[in-house]
């Protein structure tokens, strides 16, 4: 990886958090102005103007998150999914929410700046966009971003969320003259999303394999590099429930062979379909090989069974469609021997995998 690349890696992710901590304070902000309340000791005029230069603060490096993002080569992400929902390819739903957020975002400067045209009550509608935007913008940063299950930015957003939702409940209990019902539904909400949204990080970016469930692109996935994070199991955690996987069992998927740099990388992604159900893939980089195939330099297989647990380690050997390697998992290691036939156009597979 080059030191132009890691900058602009560092960057997007740097600037990407700074954003969402920016705009959690616009949030916060806006909810006390709405309010008709000021931040102790300042005036309604300084914290109006806080408020404004925040925004400013957070579109700053919201514009220089999407910069870099769409300069770094990692992901292949093009101007075009800066501004266009869910046609990415690489995480096309999570980048995609990103750019809803984006474009809710310029929705709600560009009425800003023609206000005095368009009329203070079309702007103070058109303005309730940034409480769409803001959870939309978490959700991204959590399926798409590649810190989301390291700690500290599972405690931030846990803060910037929490932060939020106190201060809604407080504009609507304390402060709202709206009927009760109105009221009740709002606090309902209110509470309602941060428990969908804890479910969904439980179940998505906390749990295994999210970067292949995701819709991160092979290619993606088959780089080397330090970027390249596989989430384990942890050893910590009661394992009885997670099943070894044994015996023989059907597999069958799809093969990508990707040019590299120093050779080629073929992924073959595919599916256990039998005996221990999940998912499975194999990464070989090397060579072409004369009459077809590939001069291994290194392989990587991993095993994903549906009974849980992570098992992954290194090609031992590569003879023909044979592929022998050694898995380790949950206080387990096991041997793994797949045996594989292509189809006539090099794009599919299926065949066998025994486990011991």
């Amino acid at each position: 990886m080059s030191t132009l690349n890691t900058a602009l890696w560092y960057a997007a992710r740097g600037t990407g958090v700074v954003a969402l901590v920016l705009f959690t304070l616009v949030v916060l902000l806006g909810i006390l102005t709405r309010s008709g309340r000021t931040v102790p000791g300042l005036s309604g005029f300084v914290t109006a103007g806080f408020h404004r230069n925040a925004s400013l603060v957070a579109l700053g490096f919201l514009v220089i998150h999407i910069v870099s993002s769409i300069i770094d080569p990692f992901a292949s992400i093009k101007i075009v999914d800066a501004f266009v929902p869910f046609v990415a390819s690489y995480r096309p739903i999570w980048l995609g929410l990103g750019a809803v957020a984006f474009d809710l975002v310029l929705a709600i400067v560009i009425t800003s700046l023609l206000r005095n045209r368009i009329g203070r009550r079309t702007w103070r509608g058109l303005h309730w966009f940034t409480y769409a935007m803001w959870p939309i913008a978490v959700v991204h940063s959590l399926g798409t971003g590649s810190d989301s299950a390291q700690p500290w930015m599972v405690g931030l957003v846990a803060v910037c969320v929490s932060l939020v939702v106190i201060a809604a409940l407080w504009r609507i209990i304390l402060v709202s003259h709206a009927p009760v019902a109105a009221r009740a539904a709002a606090v309902t909400a209110v509470l309602v999303g941060p428990m969908a949204l804890a479910i969904f990080a439980v179940l998505g970016p906390l749990a295994p394999h999210w970067s292949i469930r995701a819709g991160t692109p092979a290619s993606v996935l088959a780089s080397s590099g330090p970027r390249i994070k596989t989430t384990t199991h942890n050893p910590t955690t009661t394992v009885a429930a997670v099943k070894v996987p044994a015996g023989t069992v059907n597999i069958s998927g799809k093969v990508t062979t990707l040019q590299q740099t120093n050779g080629v990388a073929v992924v073959l992604d595919g599916n256990m379909s039998s005996g221990s159900k999940g998912q499975f893939r194999i990464i070989l980089r090397g060579q072409p090989a004369q009459g077809g195939g590939i001069s291994l330099s290194d392989g990587t297989v991993q095993v994903a069974p549906s009974t849980g647990g992570l098992w992954q380690g290194s090609v031992v050997s590569l003879n023909g469609g044979t592929v022998q390697a050694q898995l380790t998992g949950p206080k387990r290691t096991v041997n793994a021997v797949t045996n594989l036939t292509l189809d006539s156009t090099q794009t599919t597979f299926q065949g066998t995998v025994t486990f011991s």
